[in-house]
Parts: C-alpha cells; structure tokens; sequence
C-alpha cells in the first residue's frame, strides 16, 4: 500500500494504519513544501479507497476495475478540483516520452511513459467532470470554447492510450492481440507526434478556462454530488485550497460539518494557515517532509525511467529558465534585501524573468533562511524572521494572480514585492 509515494515513509505507515483499522476520518488535509507529493499522495490514496478488490488491497499493481481505472484517472467515482500548474507537468512528462522514443527504450517502458504522460492530462480532463458543471452551462468564451474541443479531446487520449499494462486479463490469445494493436500506435512516428502534438493543444485550450482556485459554484455541485447514492464510496480531491475565496471557504465549511455516508474529501495544500480555522478544525491533517536533493533525483529516475541527475524542483520550478540561473537571481535577491540596495541597482540581472518560477524558488530559499534563523536567534529576531516569511507568502500570491489574470508586467510587480519586503524589514528591525 502507497508502494509508489517515495521518501513519505512515516505519512504512509500512519494512512495504512488508519485504513487497516477503519478509522480513517471522512475529511483530510495533506499540507507540505512544493513537490513533496501532496496530489500524488491524495490520487493514490483514492485509488486505495475505491479498491474492489480486497485481498489486493492498495497494491499499484490491483487489476480490479476501479484500479484500473483510477490509474488513468478516468474513475466517475472521483472528482478532482482546484487549480495547478499542468502545463509544466505535461511538459515534463512530454519531454521524457520523447526522450525514450529518441534512445529507442524497450516497448514497455514507453508505454510506461507514455501513460505518465496521459495521466498529466487526465488531471485537466478532471476539472471538466459533469458533475461540477451546472446542467453544462458555460459562462464565458474561454468555457464555451473549451467544451467544444472536449470530445475531440477525449477521443484522441483514447486512441493514445497503450492500455493497463499491470492489470490485462484474458486468455494468453487475446492479450497477444491487444499488445499487438497497442504496437500499432509507436510505428509511425510522423502520426504519432501529429496526435501528441493535437493533444497538447486541446489541452491548452482546456487549461485556460479552469479557474483559478475553487469557485463557490463548483463547492456547492460538489455538495450535491457527494449525496448521491453509490454503491462504492466516493472520494472528491480539492488542491491548493488555500486559494479558495471566502464564500467557497464557507460552503466547504457547511460541508464538513455533515459529511455524507461513504464519501472522503481529501484536501491539499501548500499553506494550510491559509485555511479559515473552523474549516482546519474539520480537517484530520497529514504533514509531508521536503523531499532532498538526492531523494528528489531518486525519484526522476524511478517516474521517468531515466540515468539524469535532475531534480523535481530543477524539472518542475524553473519554467523556461535554466535552474542555476533562477538560483544566481534568489541569491541576489536576498543579498540585495539584506543590504538595502534600491531596487534599480539590480534590475538588469530581472529582465527575462519567469515570475512564478522565480518566486517558487525564492520561497524555498527563503522558507530555508527562516529556519536557520529560528535556530540561532530566540524572542523578537526569530518572531519577524517568521513574520517576513508569511508576507512574502502573501505577496508573492497576489503578484503571481496579478501577472496571471490582469497581464501585469512581472519586472514591475517583482519591484513592489521587493521595496514591500525591503520595507517590513526596516520596519521589524
């Protein structure tokens, strides 16, 4: 059980425990530092809960119906809200498969990755359950136009998929078959990268019309969907919820205090001192470590099939930018900060910057300074060491939504989060 959640060791022992002795609480909260496996962990677990088959139970490898499924996460059983960062992964998953074609890796290690990187998206196409759209109505252009290229959309990740290669049952005679029409779709590289290349649009399209964080309307059809009868349980996943409005934050907290029969809700979040408390109070919390370098290196090789020595923060928090470049501007950036230079003095090294990847990395440098601080410093140096942190938090969100919805520039909301942080600086110290 959760044989595929890497260096979550003592997390895991306490989830199998729980579901062993049937105790596990109806409504959780996973919290933890970018790329500790938060999604991850709540899809495997899912996957657990929906299990048909008992002996196997929580086994990667469960041929039931649901398992299968829910391996591909086409399961009707699980909803999936809230926003993420999906061009990235796709990206990455994409860049891996091609990478495995180009050194000709045996057939099912493609296939392998190429199911990794339909899964990636999977998590797209789950935003778009009917369950969470009002009678399927649309609201604006970018909707409307993504419920158009849904079905074209569905039908090529079908034609795309190389089948459960961990759970095929038949006869000796049909599975030869199966894996022989599979074959069919690595023969012609021109229509196969023609079909990648169509999904990759199609899901583009898709992306742009998810909202941002987790509107009220989508909590109140989950409310309704969580009541229907079932015959298995269901279990509904909202990511990153600390994003959620306050109107959305309530609706959930009318929710969790009379959760439905057979139904879990798993939440996620990077900050869960973004979540109102009365709805934290609801919450069963399971913490996950930052992952190491080594262990995060581990990890790409083990999902990738590949010798490279990148890490999930190189491959996932970089953008566009190569990562020691992103490393050379946090370091300047802090250096900057603690000498008080103004901001014109290091605009330059700025221009080309990927605004979100370099505040994702800034966070954990910072988040890392922070901590080292606290060790050496007790009373009021380690207090605004903490109170610096979550203002930057909440800075950098509101500059990251900025450059998202409203197109601000990003060099020019780079320099009001820095003179901000330069002046609660000043201000503490």
């Amino acid at each position: 059980m959760f044989d595929n959640i890497l260096f979550q060791k003592d997390t895991c022992t306490e989830l199998k425990k729980d579901i062993l002795e049937n105790t596990l609480a109806p409504s959780m909260l996973i919290h933890g530092a970018a790329l500790s496996g938060k999604t991850t962990l709540a899809l495997e677990l899912a996957r657990v809960l929906t299990c048909r088959e008992r002996d196997e139970l929580g086994r990667w490898t469960c041929s039931c119906w649901s398992c299968r499924q829910q391996r591909e996460l086409s399961q009707n059983q699980v909803l999936v809200l809230g926003s993420s960062d999906f061009r990235t992964e796709i990206k990455v998953c994409r860049k891996y498969f091609d990478q495995a074609r180009e050194n000709q890796l045996e057939s099912k290690h493609l296939k392998i990755l190429l199911l990794v990187w339909l899964r990636s998206l999977h998590k797209v196409l789950k935003r778009y359950d009917e369950a969470l759209w009002k009678d399927g109505k649309t609201k604006t252009d970018k909707e409307r136009k993504a419920r158009k290229v849904q079905e074209e959309f569905v039908e090529l990740l079908a034609k795309l998929r190389p089948g459960d290669i961990f759970g095929q049952k038949g006869t000796e005679e049909t599975k030869k078959t199966m894996a022989q029409s599979r074959e069919i779709i690595f023969q012609d590289k021109k229509l196969l990268d023609k079909d990648l290349d169509r999904c990759q649009e199609l899901a583009d399209i898709l992306i742009a019309a998810i909202p941002q964080g987790i509107p009220v309307q989508q909590i109140r059809q989950l409310q309704q969907w969580s009541y229907r009868t079932s015959e298995t349980c269901k279990v509904a996943i909202l990511e990153n919820v600390d994003a959620m409005n306050q109107a959305a934050s309530n609706a959930m907290l009318k929710l969790l205090e009379e959760p439905p029969h057979n139904c879990y809700f798993i939440l996620t979040t990077r900050r869960k001192q973004g979540l109102l408390p009365t709805v934290l109070s609801r919450l069963r919390l399971f913490g996950l470590r930052e992952r190491s370098e080594t262990e995060e290196r581990k990890i790409v090789q083990k999902v990738f099939r590949t010798s490279g020595t990148e890490t999930l923060r190189e491959l996932f928090l970089t953008g566009e930018q190569d990562f020691s470049q992103i490393q050379a501007e946090c370091a300047l950036f802090m250096q900057s900060l603690l000498e008080k230079r103004p901001f014109f003095m290091i605009k330059s090294s700025f221009d080309k910057l990927h605004l979100e990847a370099f505040l994702q990395n800034l966070g954990l440098a910072l988040q890392k300074e922070c901590i080292e601080q606290h060790r050496k410093a007790e009373g009021p140096l380690a207090e605004h060491n903490f109170f610096w942190y979550q203002r930057f938090l909440q800075l950098g969100r509101k500059a990251i939504e900025q450059h998202k919805i409203y197109h601000d520039p990003a060099i020019l909301l780079l320099q009001n989060l820095y003179l901000e942080l330069l002046h609660e600086g000043s201000t503490e110290n």
